[in-house]
Protein backbone atom coordinates (compact mmCIF):
# COMPACT_ATOMS: atom_id res chain seq x y z
CA UNK A 1 0.00 0.00 0.00
CA UNK A 2 1.06 3.33 -0.70
CA UNK A 3 1.80 6.00 2.48
CA UNK A 4 -0.39 7.22 4.63
CA UNK A 5 -0.15 11.42 4.86
CA UNK A 6 -2.66 12.97 6.19
CA UNK A 7 -3.83 15.80 3.06
CA UNK A 8 -6.47 17.74 4.56
CA UNK A 9 -5.64 21.23 6.00
CA UNK A 10 -9.28 22.02 7.09
CA UNK A 11 -12.60 20.89 7.36
CA UNK A 12 -15.83 22.83 7.70
CA UNK A 13 -19.55 21.80 8.16
CA UNK A 14 -21.69 24.28 5.84
CA UNK A 15 -24.98 22.84 6.60
CA UNK A 16 -28.14 21.06 5.78
CA UNK A 17 -28.12 20.35 1.80
CA UNK A 18 -32.26 20.34 0.04
CA UNK A 19 -34.20 20.92 3.82
CA UNK A 20 -35.77 23.83 2.09
CA UNK A 21 -37.61 22.54 -0.94
CA UNK A 22 -41.63 23.44 -2.04
CA UNK A 23 -41.89 19.48 -2.93
CA UNK A 24 -42.93 18.28 0.60
CA UNK A 25 -39.83 16.52 1.59
CA UNK A 26 -38.91 15.72 4.94
CA UNK A 27 -35.72 13.75 4.37
CA UNK A 28 -34.21 11.30 2.76
CA UNK A 29 -30.48 9.38 1.73
CA UNK A 30 -28.42 8.04 -0.26
CA UNK A 31 -27.23 11.71 -2.60
CA UNK A 32 -25.77 10.79 -5.78
CA UNK A 33 -24.79 13.40 -8.28
CA UNK A 34 -24.48 13.46 -11.55
CA UNK A 35 -22.53 16.24 -13.67
CA UNK A 36 -24.86 17.41 -16.54
CA UNK A 37 -23.43 18.92 -20.30
CA UNK A 38 -26.00 21.76 -19.70
CA UNK A 39 -24.01 22.89 -16.39
CA UNK A 40 -26.83 21.32 -14.32
CA UNK A 41 -26.63 18.74 -12.01
CA UNK A 42 -28.52 15.46 -11.58
CA UNK A 43 -29.20 14.10 -8.49
CA UNK A 44 -30.43 11.00 -6.95
CA UNK A 45 -31.88 10.06 -3.11
CA UNK A 46 -33.36 6.62 -1.36
CA UNK A 47 -36.08 5.95 0.48
CA UNK A 48 -38.21 9.53 1.10
CA UNK A 49 -40.24 11.19 3.43
CA UNK A 50 -42.98 12.93 2.11
CA UNK A 51 -45.57 15.26 4.28
CA UNK A 52 -46.42 18.70 5.47
CA UNK A 53 -43.78 19.34 8.80
CA UNK A 54 -42.16 16.43 11.26
CA UNK A 55 -44.76 17.21 13.91
CA UNK A 56 -43.73 16.08 17.16
CA UNK A 57 -40.26 14.91 16.27
CA UNK A 58 -37.11 15.86 18.00
CA UNK A 59 -33.94 14.30 16.72
CA UNK A 60 -32.12 14.81 19.92
CA UNK A 61 -34.61 12.70 21.86
CA UNK A 62 -36.38 10.23 20.40
CA UNK A 63 -35.61 7.68 17.46
CA UNK A 64 -36.79 8.65 14.02
CA UNK A 65 -38.40 4.97 12.87
CA UNK A 66 -40.24 5.45 16.47
CA UNK A 67 -41.72 8.55 15.31
CA UNK A 68 -42.49 7.68 11.96
CA UNK A 69 -44.54 4.00 12.70
CA UNK A 70 -45.59 4.45 16.55
CA UNK A 71 -46.78 8.61 16.18
CA UNK A 72 -50.11 8.63 15.73
CA UNK A 73 -49.51 11.77 13.91
CA UNK A 74 -46.69 10.77 12.05
CA UNK A 75 -48.50 7.77 10.53
CA UNK A 76 -51.31 9.25 9.43
CA UNK A 77 -49.47 12.16 7.55
CA UNK A 78 -46.61 11.08 7.06
CA UNK A 79 -45.62 8.53 3.47
CA UNK A 80 -42.59 7.23 2.66
CA UNK A 81 -41.38 6.61 -1.32
CA UNK A 82 -38.06 4.53 -2.34
CA UNK A 83 -36.64 7.28 -4.19
CA UNK A 84 -36.61 10.53 -5.53
CA UNK A 85 -34.67 12.85 -7.32
CA UNK A 86 -33.74 16.60 -8.67
CA UNK A 87 -32.06 19.29 -10.67
CA UNK A 88 -29.79 21.27 -9.57
CA UNK A 89 -30.36 24.81 -11.27
CA UNK A 90 -26.39 25.98 -10.25
CA UNK A 91 -23.20 24.58 -9.89
CA UNK A 92 -22.47 26.93 -7.17
CA UNK A 93 -22.70 24.25 -4.50
CA UNK A 94 -24.22 26.62 -1.63
CA UNK A 95 -27.26 26.93 -3.18
CA UNK A 96 -28.15 23.55 -1.80
CA UNK A 97 -28.61 24.95 0.91
CA UNK A 98 -31.44 27.19 0.11
CA UNK A 99 -33.10 26.76 -2.71
CA UNK A 100 -31.13 26.27 -6.03
CA UNK A 101 -32.87 22.85 -7.25
CA UNK A 102 -36.02 21.47 -8.57
CA UNK A 103 -37.16 17.88 -7.27
CA UNK A 104 -39.12 16.15 -10.04
CA UNK A 105 -42.62 16.30 -8.62
CA UNK A 106 -46.40 15.01 -9.69
CA UNK A 107 -49.75 16.78 -8.54
CA UNK A 108 -51.48 15.66 -5.91
CA UNK A 109 -54.88 15.84 -3.83
CA UNK A 110 -54.27 16.20 0.15
CA UNK A 111 -56.96 17.78 1.82
CA UNK A 112 -58.77 18.77 -0.88
CA UNK A 113 -56.04 20.61 -2.14
CA UNK A 114 -53.53 20.19 -5.03
CA UNK A 115 -50.92 20.27 -3.83
CA UNK A 116 -47.00 19.34 -5.95
CA UNK A 117 -44.71 17.16 -4.20
CA UNK A 118 -41.81 14.39 -4.87
CA UNK A 119 -42.51 11.60 -7.09
CA UNK A 120 -40.35 8.30 -7.09
CA UNK A 121 -38.16 8.70 -10.37
CA UNK A 122 -37.69 4.79 -10.52
CA UNK A 123 -40.76 3.79 -9.91
CA UNK A 124 -41.73 0.39 -8.23
CA UNK A 125 -44.43 -1.73 -9.48
CA UNK A 126 -47.35 -1.56 -7.28
CA UNK A 127 -47.14 -5.40 -6.74
CA UNK A 128 -44.27 -5.33 -5.32
CA UNK A 129 -44.34 -2.57 -3.33
CA UNK A 130 -46.05 -4.32 0.15
CA UNK A 131 -46.41 -7.96 0.68
CA UNK A 132 -47.86 -7.92 4.12
CA UNK A 133 -44.60 -6.49 6.24
CA UNK A 134 -42.51 -7.01 2.95
CA UNK A 135 -41.36 -4.25 1.39
CA UNK A 136 -39.85 -3.83 -1.75
CA UNK A 137 -37.22 -0.56 -2.96
CA UNK A 138 -35.13 0.72 -5.62
CA UNK A 139 -32.52 2.93 -4.30
CA UNK A 140 -30.90 5.05 -7.05
CA UNK A 141 -26.97 4.68 -7.05
CA UNK A 142 -24.01 6.28 -8.99
CA UNK A 143 -24.05 7.07 -12.93
CA UNK A 144 -22.98 9.05 -16.20
CA UNK A 145 -24.50 11.10 -18.47
CA UNK A 146 -23.59 9.63 -22.09
CA UNK A 147 -24.69 12.16 -25.87
CA UNK A 148 -27.68 13.46 -24.31
CA UNK A 149 -28.46 9.99 -22.37
CA UNK A 150 -28.23 9.47 -18.50
CA UNK A 151 -27.47 6.39 -16.78
CA UNK A 152 -27.52 5.50 -13.90
CA UNK A 153 -27.71 2.10 -11.89
CA UNK A 154 -30.05 0.81 -8.65
CA UNK A 155 -30.56 -1.42 -6.28
CA UNK A 156 -33.70 -3.99 -5.83
CA UNK A 157 -34.09 -4.73 -2.09
CA UNK A 158 -36.20 -6.00 0.14
CA UNK A 159 -37.24 -5.34 3.94
CA UNK A 160 -39.07 -6.91 6.10
CA UNK A 161 -39.20 -5.18 9.80
CA UNK A 162 -35.97 -3.11 9.22
CA UNK A 163 -33.62 -6.54 7.83
CA UNK A 164 -32.37 -5.11 4.40
CA UNK A 165 -31.44 -7.97 1.43
CA UNK A 166 -30.53 -6.84 -1.65
CA UNK A 167 -31.93 -8.92 -4.81
CA UNK A 168 -30.03 -7.23 -7.74
CA UNK A 169 -29.25 -4.52 -8.98
CA UNK A 170 -30.15 -2.71 -12.66
CA UNK A 171 -29.58 0.26 -14.83
CA UNK A 172 -31.73 2.98 -15.61
CA UNK A 173 -31.77 5.16 -18.98
CA UNK A 174 -33.23 8.66 -19.29
CA UNK A 175 -33.33 10.78 -22.21
CA UNK A 176 -32.64 14.61 -22.37
CA UNK A 177 -34.49 16.51 -20.76
CA UNK A 178 -34.04 13.55 -18.28
CA UNK A 179 -38.10 13.79 -17.25
CA UNK A 180 -38.53 10.06 -17.85
CA UNK A 181 -37.04 7.23 -16.76
CA UNK A 182 -37.15 3.53 -17.87
CA UNK A 183 -35.51 0.76 -16.44
CA UNK A 184 -33.52 -1.41 -18.93
CA UNK A 185 -33.78 -5.06 -19.67
CA UNK A 186 -30.56 -7.30 -19.86
CA UNK A 187 -29.15 -11.04 -19.87
CA UNK A 188 -28.24 -11.38 -16.25
CA UNK A 189 -24.71 -12.50 -16.85
CA UNK A 190 -25.28 -15.09 -13.72
CA UNK A 191 -29.00 -15.88 -13.40
CA UNK A 192 -29.81 -16.92 -9.59
CA UNK A 193 -30.98 -20.63 -9.16
CA UNK A 194 -34.21 -18.85 -7.53
CA UNK A 195 -35.59 -15.87 -7.62
CA UNK A 196 -38.37 -14.43 -5.16
CA UNK A 197 -39.56 -12.08 -8.10
CA UNK A 198 -39.70 -14.05 -11.47
CA UNK A 199 -40.97 -11.10 -13.62
CA UNK A 200 -38.75 -8.76 -12.05
CA UNK A 201 -35.45 -10.93 -13.36
CA UNK A 202 -35.17 -9.52 -16.98
CA UNK A 203 -34.55 -6.20 -15.35
CA UNK A 204 -32.02 -7.77 -13.55
CA UNK A 205 -28.39 -6.74 -14.45
CA UNK A 206 -26.26 -8.25 -11.58
CA UNK A 207 -27.94 -10.77 -9.35
CA UNK A 208 -26.43 -10.31 -5.40
CA UNK A 209 -26.90 -14.44 -4.42
CA UNK A 210 -24.15 -15.96 -2.98
CA UNK A 211 -23.00 -18.84 -4.93
CA UNK A 212 -21.71 -21.91 -2.53
CA UNK A 213 -18.45 -20.58 -1.96
CA UNK A 214 -20.25 -17.28 0.03
CA UNK A 215 -19.08 -15.44 -2.85
CA UNK A 216 -21.18 -12.81 -4.14
CA UNK A 217 -22.08 -10.74 -7.28
CA UNK A 218 -20.71 -6.96 -6.23
CA UNK A 219 -23.59 -4.46 -6.79
CA UNK A 220 -21.91 -2.66 -9.45
CA UNK A 221 -22.77 1.00 -9.67
CA UNK A 222 -22.23 2.32 -6.03
CA UNK A 223 -19.81 4.48 -7.74
CA UNK A 224 -18.82 5.53 -11.16
CA UNK A 225 -15.60 7.93 -12.70
CA UNK A 226 -17.04 10.48 -14.43
CA UNK A 227 -13.61 10.54 -16.43
CA UNK A 228 -14.04 8.35 -19.82
CA UNK A 229 -10.54 6.56 -19.74
CA UNK A 230 -9.18 4.80 -22.80
CA UNK A 231 -12.73 4.43 -23.91
CA UNK A 232 -13.33 2.64 -21.29
CA UNK A 233 -16.23 3.62 -18.11
CA UNK A 234 -15.04 2.25 -14.92
CA UNK A 235 -18.05 1.54 -12.50
CA UNK A 236 -17.12 0.42 -9.24
CA UNK A 237 -19.32 -2.37 -6.95
CA UNK A 238 -19.79 -3.01 -3.05
CA UNK A 239 -20.21 -6.20 -1.81
CA UNK A 240 -20.13 -8.46 1.28
CA UNK A 241 -17.54 -10.69 1.30
CA UNK A 242 -16.85 -14.11 3.78
CA UNK A 243 -13.01 -13.73 4.99
CA UNK A 244 -12.91 -16.83 7.21
CA UNK A 245 -15.61 -16.45 10.03
CA UNK A 246 -16.11 -12.22 9.75
CA UNK A 247 -17.78 -10.75 7.06
CA UNK A 248 -15.98 -7.31 5.55
CA UNK A 249 -17.25 -4.80 2.95
CA UNK A 250 -15.26 -4.78 -0.20
CA UNK A 251 -15.36 -2.81 -3.46
CA UNK A 252 -14.85 -4.34 -7.11
CA UNK A 253 -14.19 -3.04 -10.55
CA UNK A 254 -16.06 -3.41 -13.81
CA UNK A 255 -15.19 -1.52 -16.90
CA UNK A 256 -17.20 -0.99 -20.56
CA UNK A 257 -16.69 0.82 -23.83
CA UNK A 258 -19.15 4.24 -23.62
CA UNK A 259 -20.75 3.00 -26.69
CA UNK A 260 -21.09 -0.56 -25.36
CA UNK A 261 -23.35 0.56 -21.85
CA UNK A 262 -26.65 -1.30 -22.31
CA UNK A 263 -25.19 -4.47 -23.53
CA UNK A 264 -24.54 -6.72 -20.10
CA UNK A 265 -22.36 -9.18 -22.30
CA UNK A 266 -19.53 -6.51 -23.17
CA UNK A 267 -18.49 -5.58 -19.14
CA UNK A 268 -15.39 -7.08 -18.37
CA UNK A 269 -14.43 -7.20 -14.66
CA UNK A 270 -10.88 -6.79 -13.10
CA UNK A 271 -10.27 -10.12 -11.76
CA UNK A 272 -6.26 -9.23 -10.96
CA UNK A 273 -5.52 -5.93 -9.70
CA UNK A 274 -2.11 -4.11 -10.06
CA UNK A 275 0.49 -3.72 -7.28
CA UNK A 276 3.24 -1.52 -6.34
CA UNK A 277 5.48 -3.91 -7.52
CA UNK A 278 4.37 -4.24 -10.95
CA UNK A 279 1.14 -2.01 -11.88
CA UNK A 280 0.79 -3.67 -15.16
CA UNK A 281 -0.91 -6.67 -13.40
CA UNK A 282 -4.40 -5.92 -14.26
CA UNK A 283 -6.38 -8.62 -15.67
CA UNK A 284 -9.88 -8.35 -16.86
CA UNK A 285 -12.22 -11.67 -17.58
CA UNK A 286 -16.05 -11.21 -18.24
CA UNK A 287 -17.40 -13.40 -14.95
CA UNK A 288 -18.85 -10.90 -12.33
CA UNK A 289 -18.24 -13.24 -9.57
CA UNK A 290 -14.79 -13.37 -10.17
CA UNK A 291 -13.89 -9.84 -9.70
CA UNK A 292 -11.16 -8.89 -7.05
CA UNK A 293 -10.99 -7.00 -4.38
CA UNK A 294 -9.60 -3.85 -4.96
CA UNK A 295 -10.32 -2.03 -1.35
CA UNK A 296 -12.58 -3.07 1.66
CA UNK A 297 -14.08 -1.18 4.87
CA UNK A 298 -16.51 0.73 2.76
CA UNK A 299 -20.72 1.23 3.98
CA UNK A 300 -21.56 0.33 0.11
CA UNK A 301 -21.94 4.06 -1.21
CA UNK A 302 -19.10 5.61 -2.74
CA UNK A 303 -16.95 8.10 -4.49
CA UNK A 304 -14.30 7.39 -6.90
CA UNK A 305 -12.88 10.98 -9.00
CA UNK A 306 -9.85 11.86 -10.48
CA UNK A 307 -8.30 14.92 -8.43
CA UNK A 308 -6.05 17.27 -10.90
CA UNK A 309 -4.97 19.04 -7.63
CA UNK A 310 -3.36 15.38 -6.41
CA UNK A 311 -3.04 14.23 -10.15
CA UNK A 312 -4.50 10.95 -8.25
CA UNK A 313 -7.72 9.19 -8.06
CA UNK A 314 -9.72 9.69 -4.46
CA UNK A 315 -12.22 7.88 -3.08
CA UNK A 316 -14.45 8.93 0.13
CA UNK A 317 -16.83 6.55 1.59
CA UNK A 318 -17.84 5.76 5.54
CA UNK A 319 -16.81 3.57 6.99
CA UNK A 320 -18.43 -0.09 7.41
CA UNK A 321 -16.84 0.03 11.76
CA UNK A 322 -18.54 2.20 13.87
CA UNK A 323 -16.36 4.06 16.28
CA UNK A 324 -18.71 4.74 19.55
CA UNK A 325 -21.58 4.60 16.97
CA UNK A 326 -20.39 6.71 14.15
CA UNK A 327 -19.15 5.91 10.81
CA UNK A 328 -16.22 8.22 10.16
CA UNK A 329 -15.57 9.56 7.04
CA UNK A 330 -12.85 7.72 5.43
CA UNK A 331 -10.59 8.45 1.77
CA UNK A 332 -7.98 6.72 0.08
CA UNK A 333 -5.80 7.92 -3.02
CA UNK A 334 -4.02 6.00 -5.78
CA UNK A 335 -2.27 6.64 -9.14
CA UNK A 336 -4.92 4.50 -11.25
CA UNK A 337 -8.57 3.48 -11.32
CA UNK A 338 -7.73 0.80 -10.68
CA UNK A 339 -5.13 0.85 -7.85
CA UNK A 340 -2.94 0.01 -5.62
CA UNK A 341 -5.43 2.19 -3.29
CA UNK A 342 -3.77 3.51 -0.12
CA UNK A 343 -4.45 2.93 3.65
CA UNK A 344 -8.00 4.11 5.06
CA UNK A 345 -7.49 7.25 6.42
CA UNK A 346 -9.90 9.17 8.74
CA UNK A 347 -10.37 12.57 8.05
CA UNK A 348 -14.16 13.40 9.66
CA UNK A 349 -16.32 12.10 12.63
CA UNK A 350 -19.78 13.39 12.05
CA UNK A 351 -21.87 14.49 14.95
CA UNK A 352 -24.85 12.12 16.30
CA UNK A 353 -27.64 13.47 17.06
CA UNK A 354 -29.39 10.65 19.37
CA UNK A 355 -27.81 7.16 21.47
CA UNK A 356 -29.49 5.55 18.17
CA UNK A 357 -27.97 7.85 15.57
CA UNK A 358 -25.79 6.38 13.02
CA UNK A 359 -24.28 8.61 10.10
CA UNK A 360 -23.14 7.04 6.63
CA UNK A 361 -23.69 7.62 2.87
CA UNK A 362 -20.48 9.61 2.46
CA UNK A 363 -19.25 10.54 -0.92
CA UNK A 364 -17.91 13.80 -2.55
CA UNK A 365 -19.24 15.67 -5.41
CA UNK A 366 -16.82 16.18 -7.80
CA UNK A 367 -18.33 18.60 -9.93
CA UNK A 368 -18.60 21.64 -7.59
CA UNK A 369 -14.46 21.11 -6.31
CA UNK A 370 -12.93 24.52 -6.72
CA UNK A 371 -9.10 25.18 -7.18
CA UNK A 372 -8.35 22.44 -9.55
CA UNK A 373 -9.49 19.68 -6.82
CA UNK A 374 -7.61 21.43 -3.74
CA UNK A 375 -11.27 22.75 -2.01
CA UNK A 376 -14.00 19.54 -2.28
CA UNK A 377 -17.58 19.12 -1.19
CA UNK A 378 -18.54 15.82 0.23
CA UNK A 379 -22.29 15.15 1.65
CA UNK A 380 -22.87 11.92 4.54
CA UNK A 381 -26.39 11.87 5.68
CA UNK A 382 -27.38 11.19 10.14
CA UNK A 383 -30.10 8.62 10.05
CA UNK A 384 -31.85 10.97 13.15
CA UNK A 385 -31.82 14.15 11.04
CA UNK A 386 -32.11 12.55 7.53
CA UNK A 387 -30.86 15.44 5.33
CA UNK A 388 -27.50 15.30 3.29
CA UNK A 389 -24.73 17.72 5.11
CA UNK A 390 -22.43 19.38 3.65
CA UNK A 391 -18.62 19.44 4.27
CA UNK A 392 -16.21 21.74 2.15
CA UNK A 393 -12.56 20.21 2.73
CA UNK A 394 -9.68 22.50 1.80
CA UNK A 395 -6.11 19.79 1.41
CA UNK A 396 -3.00 20.99 1.81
Amino acid sequence: MAPNIFPVARIKLLGTCFKNNSARVLGHDGAYSIPLSSGKVFWSFGDTLIGPERQGYDPKKMNIDTWLFKYSWAKENISMISNSGLIADTENISELLYNGFKYFVHERTVDGKEVLEAREIVSVPKELRHRGELRTAFWPMDGIEINGKLYFSYLMVTIVNFAMSLQGTGIVRSTYPYEKFERLPSTCPLKPKEFAFPTELPLIWWNNSRDEDHRKIPAFGTAVLKEIVDSYIYIYGSRLDRRGESTVSAVSLARVKKNEIEDVTRYEYLEEAPSEQNAFTSKWGDNPREATTIFDGNANELSISYNPYLDEYVTFYSSAKRTNGTEEIHMRTSKTPSGPWSEALAIYKPRRSHRTDFCYAAKEHPEYRKNLGKTLYVTYVSHQRYFPELLEIELK
